[in-house]
């Protein structure tokens, strides 16, 4: 039976932006190498970023090409659930060819990893690569650090293109633009990996606070970014070998970073607090403290919701009232501890009775209200049968539970389909209160049917006595 756990409603999905950048790793991998690869042409066709004449510059060396291309690879393999000894493969080659080309140019190793083209891996470049491989290696036993790594791989970039924008190089020269481009795809990518690394997965979400974190943090990154070039472009700060100011504006978008994250994950936490007590105050609203089925007004909201969805299905919605048969004289005979005991095993006795669409509800003291979805009307007299002897046998249930010779229990079932689209629910409420009355007044102990169900041959091959309302 499905749960009866009334959810509340969200705003919107708030995972949406997560799962849209889990759907894009692979696409953003291949954006890398497209960037990369096309840097590789430029720098062998003797040309710039933008396809003008070459001139003393940056550009992307073969060695950086090849190691982006090989991560991308690796990451495209990843996504589509492809052979994890190929993802290590790739990643493991890409650090090595990496490593290998940050060695002295004194050392034949690195000589030989250089070529005759114009530019080289600049040491800012490995660390970056080296950093993202690590992530990736590191990730399925040591998450957190992975998730580390792809963040330190991340603020090494964007103080490379800070330095760019400054105009300041660093001390192993300037970041080809083609390069730079496809190391922030690179990197993007590997961080939807990283996606559900708690501190920082507060940025990724899709609600209010996920919202205002962005906000900060954009905010907090380009001011001082602004701020920075203005000093250093327009009111002449004095260029450094070493691009000082780039680093102390990274420090300082680092920390209000960190900090707006932080802040996020504050209100988070205390927003998922008042979400939790939101439900508990919500399910207590709707829920029967003593049997923890709905109540009535729990099972108002739920045929509301059942109304709306049979109307789009071919199902037939039946509506159920059951009563316990001489419940007063067992609260009389054996006391209110027993009765209380007898209403909470209903549920456990029923559940296993009834089926996906299917809500059993305490409607008021001994009387119950149960829904049923079935395909045709001829089903529900084996239904009922089932869960009225499900009622004959509790006996053995109190008794396990310490109740000493417990009372013989039964109970009384009115039965109403819903019928035009229409019809209100409390319309066929009625007709099964007048059929419940009906079962009653022939004995107890019995399910009673409305007229006009036709449900005479499916009764009677099943052997049982059909009661019907004759209202």
């Amino acid at each position: 039976m499905n749960s009866q756990v009334l959810t509340l409603p969200m705003d919107r999905p708030p995972e949406q932006y997560i799962d849209m950048l889990h759907r894009s790793r692979p696409w953003l991998a291949a954006v890398a190498i497209i960037f990369a690869q096309y840097g590789l042409y430029t720098n062998i066709a003797g040309l710039t970023f933008f396809l003008g004449p070459y001139s003393v510059g940056s550009a992307t060396s073969p060695i950086t090409a090849l190691c982006i291309s090989m991560m991308g690879a690796a990451l495209i393999n990843y996504s589509l659930n492809g052979k994890r000894l190929i993802h290590v493969s790739l990643i493991i080659t890409a650090f090595s060819i990496a490593s290998l080309s940050a060695l002295p140019a004194s050392l034949k190793a690195a000589q030989f990893m250089q070529s005759g083209l114009s530019g080289k891996m600049g040491f800012d470049t490995y660390l970056i690569i080296a950093c993202l491989c690590s992530a990736a290696i590191v990730r399925q036993k040591f998450f957190r650090v992975g998730a580390a790594f792809s963040i330190i791989a991340f603020l090494m970039l964007f103080n490379s293109l800070i330095g760019r924008s400054f105009g300041l190089p660093y001390f192993s020269g300037e970041m080809a633009p083609a390069t730079m481009a496809a190391l922030s795809f690179l990197s993007l990518a590997a961080t939807t990996v990283f996606i559900d690394f708690q501190p920082t997965r507060v940025l990724f979400l899709n609600t209010s606070i996920g919202d205002v974190t962005r906000q900060t943090v954009f905010v907090g990154a380009y001011v001082p970014w602004l701020c920075g070039m203005f000093l250093h472009i327009h009111a002449g700060v004095v260029s450094r070998s070493y691009p000082t100011e780039a680093v102390i504006v990274t420090l300082i978008i680092l920390a209000s970073t960190l900090n707006a994250i932080r802040t996020g994950n504050v209100l988070a936490q205390s927003d998922h607090h008042r979400r939790d007590a939101e439900e508990m105050l919500e399910m207590m609203a709707i829920t029967d403290p003593l049997t923890h089925l709905l109540n009535r007004e729990g099972i108002g909201r739920r045929l509301q919701q059942k109304r709306d969805g049979l109307a789009r299905s071919e199902a037939y919605g039946a509506v159920v009232l059951m009563d316990i048969d001489h419940f007063k004289q067992v609260n009389d005979t054996f006391g209110h501890d027993v009765g209380d005991l007898v209403l909470a095993n209903i549920k456990p006795m029923f559940e296993p009775y009834l089926r996906n669409g299917d809500v059993l509800a305490r409607w008021g003291g001994e009387e119950f209200l149960i829904y049923l979805e079935v395909a045709q009307p001829a089903d529900l007299p084996g239904i009922l049968e089932r869960l009225r002897r499900a009622m004959l046998v509790m006996r053995p249930t109190l008794k396990a539970e310490g109740v000493v010779n417990p009372p013989e229990l039964s109970a009384s079932f009115g039965v109403a389909v819903l019928g035009a689209e229409e019809e209100t629910f409390e319309a066929a409420i009625k007709r099964a209160d007048e059929a419940l009355y009906k079962a009653k007044k022939q004995g107890r102990d019995r399910a009673c049917y409305e007229a006009g169900l036709g449900l005479e041959d499916r009764a009677a091959r099943l052997g049982l006595s059909l009661v019907v309302s004759d209202k």
